[in-house]
């Protein structure tokens, strides 16, 4: 879409796709915001299962001197069960609601922004001087006003979702394993700059 929608670059940056897509999009950053915040809840609500299980161990194995019985002052073990059982319904519940909504917010998103994005690249196209058409097969236009628009349908509908996920995973994650257990955070995380250094060394010799 370089050369056909130059003129929507509403960045400083034409070579930051996300920056130019951010500044397209800047009537819709409120629906933005609000899509990654329901997609950051589902994932920490998705997450907090896991999380479950490890208290609900430590409730069976140290009884009234638990997490939850500091905490909460419970001691009977089965009402602490309870509470953990009672807490992880809660958990699925917002898990299942955040995910639907999420997929809702960025879909609706995703086909207006394709929608815009089409009309504006259309009325771009229709500016053009006919002599730019000259130089310019049928295949390449159409495959730009369709094809391209399209994946950045795609995109928004259900990468953002995907890096979103990756991302709140990642640190979420990282921060209770450096919480729980310092050394096993550092092994597990210190492969993971050596993995990005070698993906963009793939990528940049393809």
């Amino acid at each position: 879409m370089t050369d056909l929608v130059a003129g929507l670059d509403t960045s400083d940056d034409p070579r930051s796709p996300l920056r130019r897509l951010w500044g397209y999009a800047r009537g819709h950053r409120g629906r933005f915001l609000a899509a990654m915040a329901v997609t950051v809840l589902n994932k920490l609500a998705d997450v907090m299962p896991e999380l479950l299980i490890g208290v609900a161990v430590d409730v069976v194995v140290r009884r009234d001197d638990s997490f939850v019985g500091q905490v909460l002052g419970i001691e009977s073990l089965t009402a602490q069960l309870t509470a953990l059982a009672v807490l992880n319904v809660l958990v699925w519940l917002v898990e299942s609601a955040s995910d639907w909504v999420s997929h809702l917010l960025w879909r609706n998103l995703a086909q207006t922004i394709e929608h815009e994005l089409r009309l504006d690249a259309y009325d771009h196209v229709q500016g053009l001087e006919l002599a730019w058409f000259e130089d310019q097969s049928t295949g390449g236009l159409l495959s730009v006003l369709n094809d391209d628009i399209n994946q950045l349908e795609r995109f928004l509908d259900i990468g953002a979702i995907e890096i979103i996920s990756v991302t709140v995973n990642v640190i979420f994650v990282g921060a209770v394993f450096f919480a729980a257990a310092p050394t096993l955070g550092l092994f597990a995380f210190v492969p993971i700059p050596v993995i990005i250094w070698g993906s963009i060394l793939f990528q940049r010799r393809l």
